[in-house]
């Protein structure tokens, strides 16, 4: 092998018999340095361990004894003895081969020989600091001589030959020659003063050391491995794979570990060194925002010589280095990787391992390790394991007898919770809860009451009803829900009404259907969206026909299709046509008072439902593109209830997805379901356009992730939800539709009466159907030109439509899409109180008109239970605390919306009043209106 270089300055040269000490405090036993072997690498050796667990070492055929003389004359300082005082030293020596990772000598042993290196490299450690020993090197002679125990231990980095000279031997030697006692004399008192001077320079560096050294993790609280620090994910297995490559790095690469707070990320530091080759190298850590001006604590000054040089082959970890100034950073560098600080050197080989919470400029231009630390919560399943791990650990360090248990509820609240402070938050969490449970009279079970965070704004006005009413959690997870309410009632119900309408009379005051279908359903429905959303859909008529057609071809062994990939593009678009079309069709056609028309209306919706599942999966005709469903979705953000699931909860636990595909029945509690015929998984609602509470992944969860919540009404509207155009547009156009309604009164308003008499223009179905789309479109186009008129104008004011400032940025005006949901409120109000003269004028005369229905004569009917309250002041009161309900809601929504201030959203509540007076108008023409005419 080639000629090796000395790694410092106190090495042996060539040729050289200079001052050296044996030294280290300890050599981890199978572990090579960097450059030797691979990192982690046992060496191969053939022979067994000794008792006292040294290597024994192979003896190989002595040479000649004028060799070992010549050599040792030509490669040491012992030319100066004379050739006979040489030659008997070579009679004495012993040669040994020794293999890679053999132990020669341990600290705290006494050497019984010398060494004299002749082929290979050795090891010496004294202090923490680790020294290459080349060939030429004289070993042990200090412990010899003072016939002391060895300061360090003495291993082989690779295949080496190794002199020895026993003990008594030299003694024996020395006695009988002079010159060679002398001279061993004087390098006796240099090795001393040489060691002093390490001893002393070793101990200013520990010094230094002290202030910044950390725990070992074993020892620390909580104790944690790369093996417990987390559970099984497949994000934290990836780190663990990160933190293993990092330790086992031999070109030792310096390392950046960023994520968010409380992620332990020091701890994690400290794993990569205590697993490394270098694990018995000191690691410090230094918060990098107490790094004074200039560095000293890493450099060194006049008084200290300085961490990079202090801790060896050690770590350094710098934490918060987004704190440190960037000039320090490049200094950093430029002094590990100059040529005074080359791998061969003990100066200056120090790993660095940075921490961060934020993304540091400063070292985006040199090359790291980076790793990144998951936040806990993207890895909500290994929560019960952390939480467990936990308990242990600080059961055990408090000394109790037993570990605390943790009731099923608060671990559904601990995988749903985002856990900002991760896992740190959560340890401390668990900690302030084990104190507490040992006064609690609870015992050791830790449940709500103990164990309490700080839950997202939205939850806390949230309540569960299926917690509070266990009852209804039964009945919803029945097949009285809706199954058998829909396939044994509903069913036929409706195929009843259809036959009603087709072949029963056809005014709406003598055909019991039609009664129902527009003084009932209507004012109804709009009732049933403040308290149960979209609940109607789950008992629709249309699409139990559909599901009949779906079970019928799945009988058949068909395979139903996936949805086309760009409906929620275009389907929401074929929505608002279809209604509109619809409304001009019962507008001209005049629907509300021709039954058979209304009965092909409802047999027209149903086709579409049962077309669409004849070749599509699940409900695509209810999701995207029924009219009446779209309504719904609309409405079904003004309510009070949403069925939602933890999202914690479904991402620790679940793996099956049986509430969303469906599914056999799972253990404990999860039943067998077609999963969610919208397509919708409960935790990734945004709001109550795609739930149908039909319940169907409350029957499937078996882990009781899914709630059903009591909340603050349009909760939808105030916090994040889809806001779309076609929506929006869908909403003026009902907020026309209630206005075409009141055509007749809307043209008396203006003079224009003659217009619906049998000469005028409406008489032609052409024009009617025209002036119908124009009623229809105006309130939209009307809002959408104040608003473009509006913000045109006050980003005029500001200056443009970038924001110069952060002020003006936060004050942006909302897009149209966005605060045209403040109409929602108004648009429901304005629809219900003209559904409201017309139930309440002739819904409670249902048993009349029935009677009428099978062919009672007019007297006979008229003696039935019934009344009305047309033209009553009652209607009157109900029609305006409607209407001033919307408004005000409106008003409030609209400016919350905006992000403007309320003189800014004038434009907005003056349109809001005049539509809302508008529709009073017209709904109550006798308050006002009459007394004008």
């Amino acid at each position: 092998m080639g000629k090796a270089v000395p790694t410092s300055k106190h090495s042996y040269g060539h040729g050289g018999w200079e001052p050296r000490t044996s030294r280290c405090t300890y050599v981890c036993k199978g572990k090579r340095r960097a450059g030797v072997a691979k990192a982690g690498e046992q060496p191969e050796c053939p022979l067994n361990d000794a008792d006292d667990g040294r290597r024994t070492v192979l003896a190989s055929t002595t040479p000649s004894r004028d060799t070992i003389r010549e050599w040792l004359y030509e490669n040491t300082n012992l030319k100066k003895l004379s050739g006979q005082v040489l030659q008997e030293l070579a009679n004495g020596i012993v040669v040994k081969k020794v293999r890679s990772g053999d132990v020669l000598c341990r600290e705290g042993e006494r050497p019984d020989e010398i060494y004299v290196v002749r082929k290979g490299m050795l090891e010496t450690k004294f202090f923490g600091v680790q020294e290459d020993v080349p060939p030429s090197s004289i070993l042990m002679l200090t412990e010899v001589l003072r016939e002391v125990t060895s300061s360090c231990s003495l291993e082989a980095c690779t295949d080496a030959e190794v002199w020895a000279i026993p003990s008594s031997y030299l003694k024996e030697l020395a006695a009988r020659k002079p010159e060679l006692a002398l001279m061993l004399s004087v390098q006796l008192a240099d090795q001393l003063a040489m060691l002093n001077e390490k001893q002393r320079s070793e101990s200013e560096k520990q010094k230094v050391l002290r202030r910044y050294y950390v725990q070992p993790t074993n020892e620390s609280f909580p104790q944690i491995s790369i093996d417990t620090f987390a559970g099984k994910s497949r994000y934290f297995q990836n780190l663990r794979k990160q933190l293993l490559a990092a330790a086992n790095d031999s070109e030792r690469n310096h390392v950046l570990v960023f994520g968010e707070p409380g992620l332990f990320k020091d701890k994690l530091a400290q794993l990569i060194h205590e697993n490394s080759v270098y694990c018995d190298e000191p690691v410090v850590m230094l918060q990098c925002k107490n790094i004074k001006p200039g560095a000293p604590e890493l450099f060194g000054d006049d008084n200290n010589p300085g961490l990079l040089k202090s801790v060896g082959r050690g770590s350094i970890i710098l934490n918060n280095v987004q704190d440190i100034h960037s000039d320090i950073v490049d200094t950093l560098f430029s002094t590990l990787d100059s040529a005074m600080c080359d791998k061969n050197s003990d100066d200056c080989q120090a790993r660095l391992l940075f921490i961060s919470e934020k993304t540091v400029p400063a070292l985006s231009n040199f090359p790291l390790t980076r790793i990144k630390v998951p936040p806990l919560r993207l890895a909500r399943r290994d929560i019960p394991h952390l939480v467990n791990f936990y308990l242990q650990e600080y059961t055990k360090h408090r000394g109790l007898e037993k570990v605390p248990t943790i009731t099923p509820e608060v671990m559904k609240d601990l995988e749903a919770f985002d856990h900002p402070d991760n896992f740190a938050g959560l340890f401390y969490s668990l900690r302030r809860a084990v104190i507490q449970t040992e006064a609690s009279p609870e015992g050791s079970t830790i449940g709500r009451s103990t164990l309490w965070f700080t839950r997202k704004p939205e939850q806390n006005v949230r309540l569960n009803l299926l917690d509070q009413l266990p009852i209804l959690r039964k009945f919803l997870r029945s097949d009285i829900w809706p199954e058998r309410i829909n396939f044994d009632f509903t069913l036929y119900a409706f195929a009843a009404i259809v036959l009603i309408l087709w072949f029963g009379p056809q005014e709406r005051d003598t055909n019991f259907a039609l009664n129902f279908f527009w003084a009932w359903w209507w004012p109804g429905i709009f009732l049933v969206y403040l308290g149960l959303g979209r609940v109607w859909c789950a008992v629709c008529p249309f699409m139990i026909y559909g599901e009949l057609v779906q079970r019928w071809r799945l009988s058949k062994g068909a395979v139903l299709r996936k949805w086309p990939k760009n409906m929620d593009a275009w389907g929401p678009w074929f929505l608002f046509w279809m209604f509109a079309a619809i409304l001009v069709w019962e507008e001209c056609w005049d629907l509300p008072d021709t039954a058979y028309l209304s009965g092909w209306l409802l047999v027209l919706i149903t086709a579409g439902a049962m077309i669409c599942s004849y070749f599509f999966e699940k409900r695509l005709w209810c999701r995207y593109l029924c009219p009446i469903g779209g309504m719904n979705a609309m409405f079904a953000k003004l309510s009070v209830t949403e069925l939602r699931a933890k999202q914690g909860v479904c991402t620790a636990e679940c793996d099956t997805y049986h509430c969303y595909k469906g599914g056999p029945a799972e253990p404990p509690e999860g039943l067998e379901t077609n999963g969610c015929p919208l397509g919708s998984h409960p935790a990734q609602l945004k709001d109550n356009k795609d739930c149908v509470l039909c319940m169907e992944c409350l029957k499937a969860c078996p882990y009781r992730s899914v709630e059903f919540n009591l909340r603050v009404p349009f909760a939808d509207l105030l916090e994040k939800h889809n806001a779309t155009a076609s929506e929006v547009s869908l909403m003026f156009l009902l907020l026309g539709a209630s206005y075409l309604h009141r055509l007749p009164a809307l043209l008396e308003q203006f003079g224009l009466q003659d217009l619906s008499t049998e000469e005028g223009i409406l008489s032609s179905l052409g024009m009617h159907m025209l002036v119908s789309s124009f009623v229809l479109a105006a309130p939209g186009l009307l809002v959408y030109a104040v608003d473009s008129i509006f913000v045109s104008g006050l980003r005029m004011k500001r200056g443009g439509d970038d924001p110069v400032s952060k002020a003006s940025s936060l004050r942006k005006p909302a897009t149209f899409v966005e605060l045209a949901y403040g109409y929602l409120p108004l648009v429901w109000a304005i629809t219900l109180a003209f559904y409201t003269e017309l139930g309440l004028s002739e819904a409670f005369r249902v048993l009349q008109v029935a009677g009428r229905t099978i062919g009672l004569s007019p007297e006979v009917a008229e003696r039935l239970p019934g009344f009305s309250l047309q033209d009553s002041d009652t209607l009157a009161v109900l029609q305006t605390l409607t209407l001033m309900t919307g408004l005000a809601l409106s008003v409030f929504i609209t400016k919350y919306l905006s992000k403007m201030s309320w003189k800014e959203c004038l434009p907005h509540f003056f349109l809001l009043g005049g539509l809302t007076l508008e529709a009073w108008l017209l709904d109550i023409p006798g308050a006002f209106w009459g007394s004008w005419t």
